[in-house]
């Protein structure tokens, strides 16, 4: 939800167009008089906001006398570049004009004249809502006031925005600067999680009711600009009953709106009612709106179709029109949005107007800002600021009461109950008593058990005794379960329990425990394990159980093994002149089991490296392991196969190759 004075240009005015500043040439009038109609308003040395020094801190109503005007810049939150040379308190200076009212002879006041057709009209509203309506309508005679039914109470209203259970909940905020009497009693400033965005904190409950009682708003011109008035509740959707061209011709009189443009007198008055008929906003409220923001003469570049670099190019609702640049960013806006002509811009303008909120029934600046007729969408309210819709209504004002003949219609919300008397401007006397309201202890507190529900208790003033913020209920806790008792473990020969689980808060009994089945044993490894041997019989061993030592299974005898042989091994190799010695021995444990001799050779034979007198992949194998360093013996006389006088891997691969059926021969 955003801030107030967001809600179109037409509210926030962000222009800073910046102009000379001009001293007055003569003060002549000093019998006139002027009332500050804001608070902590400055009297600056200067008649600008940039670079000025503040002089005095002026309250509302205070008095000052008038010294005559001059041209300044234009603040940034709107109202033109006419500033107030004024004396008070010893003191000249500047006062931005739009925080001063000139004091005039009081006009007379006019005078209600029956009328049957609005008597009747009145019957739809509460009595205590007539008399006000009546002394607008003798000023305002063509305004038409419609009763909206609200169909819950005004304090249920409030309290939906208030929300006594939760201070954080609460829709509603008020700027610090309002002071104390405007915050909620919940709220502590010097709590940061209490401040919103530096400056703002949470509403109180009557500062709510003030801004919500329609009652406060029955008028045109309420104590201050920021209070209630008529405008509020102006109704801002198109409705073809009752709003045409005739009555919009009373809205524009005596602005640049009644002359129309190209020739065309009625140029204006067309492309606002085409405008209404497509955006769903009323045309005397796009009428207003394009006054407030360009004034009654339309002087502005933003709408002059000259500017250098946009020519062509309008924006009527002051779109994007803010920072340094006003009119080039608007009119960079007007492009980016293809608004080429005045009517594409007016019609454009009005779209983005009425999106959101009209189209939704939120059609007043009331109803922007209290959703009270669509309380399942609470949430979707314009701003969080109090007198968000307050601000807007003012500048509407401005627009609308010039001319007492045009035709707008009021839609008034009407509660199913609402107090006797109106919600007064909130003081330091909280709930109407003789005090301030402080905060008292929790009263009705219960707390939460494993099976019932507690309450926080209700907040009440400690004198009073007045409610300040309502309780709420804590849920039941649920039982805290604690640690099993009885638990019997398991053994080989006897069942376990497995222990009963009670609620260490209330003691009752949650989870009955269970009988836990007889253990199986477990094995231990074999005991008196002896490896046979090649001539001693072993043992598999003995295995018992390893938690209650009963023997599970006794070992059995393993056979003699026997000697084993890994095969022949060769002591020495045959050779020219040499006789070869092979044997074999038990792997085991190295018993002689054969032995063999062979024959010395007489002549070389190539390739029998082990000297067996045969070639093959034995000697192989047995040339890889000589030239790997193994210490083997071999017949000498057999290495060299390739005959080249060398021993070397050259060898190995000739009698691979021999070997494999190649066609090579061995030396």
């Amino acid at each position: 939800m955003r801030k107030a004075l967001k809600f179109l240009s037409v509210f926030i005015c962000a222009a800073l167009l910046f102009a000379s500043v001009l001293m007055p040439s003569a003060f002549a009038d000093s019998a006139r008089q002027g009332k500050i109609t804001g608070d902590a308003v400055r009297l600056r040395d200067k008649a600008t906001t940039v670079n000025s020094n503040t002089l005095l801190y002026l309250s509302y109503g205070t008095i000052v006398q008038i010294n005559g005007t001059v041209t300044g810049n234009e603040a940034v939150s709107g109202g033109g570049k006419t500033w107030y040379n004024v004396t008070v308190s010893g003191k000249t200076g500047y006062v931005y004009g739009k925080y001063v009212e000139e004091i005039k002879q009081p006009a007379s006041t006019p005078v209600y004249t029956y009328n049957a057709d609005f008597e009747k009209n009145l019957l739809n509203f509460p009595e205590d809502y007539r008399d006000a309506l009546r002394s607008i309508h003798a000023s305002y005679p063509n305004w038409i006031f419609v009763a909206d039914n609200v169909n819950i109470g005004l304090d249920a209203a409030i309290e939906l925005e208030y929300c006594a259970s939760n201070m954080f909940s609460t829709r509603k905020w008020v700027e610090l600067s309002y002071g104390e009497v405007w915050r909620d009693v919940r709220a502590d400033v010097d709590n940061p999680e209490h401040i919103r965005e530096g400056r703002w904190t949470f509403a109180s409950r009557e500062a709510i009711a003030f801004f919500m009682d329609p009652r406060n708003a029955l008028t045109v011109t309420n104590e201050k600009s920021s209070y209630p008035n008529v405008f509020t509740f102006l109704e801002q959707s198109y409705n073809s009953n009752l709003q045409n061209a005739a009555g919009l011709r009373t809205v524009v009189a005596g602005t640049f709106l009644a002359t129309g443009y190209d020739g065309k007198p009625d140029a204006y008055i067309d492309d606002i009612m085409a405008a209404a008929s497509e955006s769903g906003v009323s045309p005397y409220v796009i009428a207003s709106t394009i006054i407030t923001e360009q004034g009654t003469k339309g002087t502005s570049g933003l709408i002059s179709g000259t500017c250098k670099g946009y020519e062509g190019y309008y924006n009527f609702f002051n779109y994007g029109a803010y920072g340094g640049d006003v009119i080039g960013n608007g009119l960079k806006y007007a492009k980016e949005h293809g608004w080429i002509s005045r009517r594409a811009a007016i019609i454009g303008g009005a779209k983005q107007y009425g999106t959101g909120y009209i189209s939704a029934g939120q059609d007043t600046y009331y109803y922007m800002d209290f959703n009270v007729k669509n309380t399942d969408k609470l949430w979707h309210q314009y701003a969080s600021a109090l007198y968000d819709q307050c601000n807007k209504a003012a500048s509407m004002r401005k627009a609308c009461i010039t001319n007492a003949n045009a035709v707008y219609t009021f839609k008034i919300p009407v509660y199913s109950s609402m107090p006797y008397e109106p919600y007064g401007v909130p003081t330091n006397l909280n709930y109407q008593g003789e005090h301030t309201c402080t905060r008292g202890e929790p009263i009705n507190a219960k707390p939460a058990t494993c099976t019932e529900e507690g309450y926080s208790g209700d907040i009440c003033c400690s004198v009073c005794e007045m409610p300040i913020e309502m309780g709420h209920v804590i849920p039941a806790k649920g039982h805290t379960p604690g640690e099993p008792i009885g638990v019997r473990a398991a053994t080989c020969t006897e069942e376990g329990y497995s222990g009963d689980i009670y609620c260490v808060e209330c003691g009752v009994l949650l989870l009955q425990g269970a009988n836990t089945p007889v253990k199986e044993h477990t094995p231990g490894e074999p005991v008196n394990v002896k490896a046979a041997t090649c001539l001693n019989e072993g043992y598999s061993g003995d295995v018992y159980c390893k938690d209650c030592g009963v023997l599970l299974s006794s070992g059995s005898v393993t056979p003699i093994t026997g000697h084993v042989s890994e095969g022949w091994i060769i002591d020495v190799a045959a050779d020219i002149g040499i006789s070869g010695h092979w044997h074999k021995e038990c792997a085991v444990c190295g018993l002689l089991m054969d032995e063999k001799d062979y024959p010395a050779l007489t002549e070389k034979n190539p390739g029998d490296i082990n000297g067996d007198g045969a070639v093959n992949n034995k000697d192989l194998t047995r040339l890889f392991r000589y030239l790997s360093d193994w210490d083997i013996a071999v017949s000498v006389s057999a290495l060299d196969v390739n005959g080249d006088g060398t021993v070397n891997n050259k060898d190995l691969t000739r009698l691979f190759q021999y070997l494999s059926d190649w066609d090579v021969e061995i030396f």
